[in-house]
């Protein structure tokens, strides 16, 4: 049983979610400003890393599809509960490093993921698949700590940190290569171990990069 499968029942603390609703704030911005119809429930979403749904809440009412995605067994089954009853949101248990995506995981209008990535062994190939799974106008919306000293975790083998954070230029590598554009700002602060993590917000969309 990994670190996940152990704090799912007690997963949806107030801090964890005023962290997402901030989160859920700037995706929505962002959203707005891409002239995306947030008052008509018709978009496509999926929530990767979606652990206990707390982002995927504040987004709900605004989809017509929403897929939770989560590798741990026992966070899977909190959403479950949490969303049971609305067949608009539906969520596999399954870890895209190692499987292949699912019939139901393409033309999305954007997926989110917030706070999974720096778990992930080679997030850019994930971001690769990521990719694929999008209509043309599609965005991904990865939300994880700017790079930071190793403090914030502490205990990272245990709880399955592979990076400390990323910089933006790491980030502004991976789109090069995946030939999308980027858009990347500073959205929040964690204030922990008496010390100041940077939460960031990267965008990354369909465009070529000029």
């Amino acid at each position: 049983m990994n670190h996940f499968s152990k704090v799912a029942k007690e997963w949806d603390t107030p801090q964890k979610i005023d962290r997402n609703r901030v989160i859920a704030d700037a995706i929505r911005k962002e959203l707005s400003a891409s002239n995306f119809n947030l008052r008509n429930p018709e978009l496509e979403i999926m929530d990767l890393g979606c652990g206990t749904g707390i982002l995927s809440e504040f987004f709900a009412p605004y989809t017509k599809r929403l897929i939770g995605v989560d590798p741990t067994k026992e966070m899977i089954e909190v959403f479950n509960q949490k969303f049971q009853g609305k067949k608009h949101i539906t969520s596999e248990c399954k870890n895209l490093e190692s499987e292949s995506a699912s019939e139901n995981m393409r033309d999305l209008d954007f997926i989110m993921s917030a706070m999974a990535f720096h778990h992930m062994k080679g997030p850019m190939q994930v971001l690769s698949k990521l990719k694929n799974m999008l209509k043309s106008e599609g965005k991904i919306f990865v939300i994880d700590l700017d790079q930071e000293d190793g403090s914030f975790h502490p205990d990272p083998e245990a709880m399955g940190v592979y990076h400390n954070g990323f910089a933006k230029e790491e980030l502004q590598s991976w789109a090069n290569e995946l030939k999308m554009g980027l858009k990347h700002k500073i959205i929040d602060t964690i204030e922990k171990n008496e010390k100041s993590y940077p939460l960031a917000m990267a965008v990354f969309h369909l465009e070529s990069v000029n």
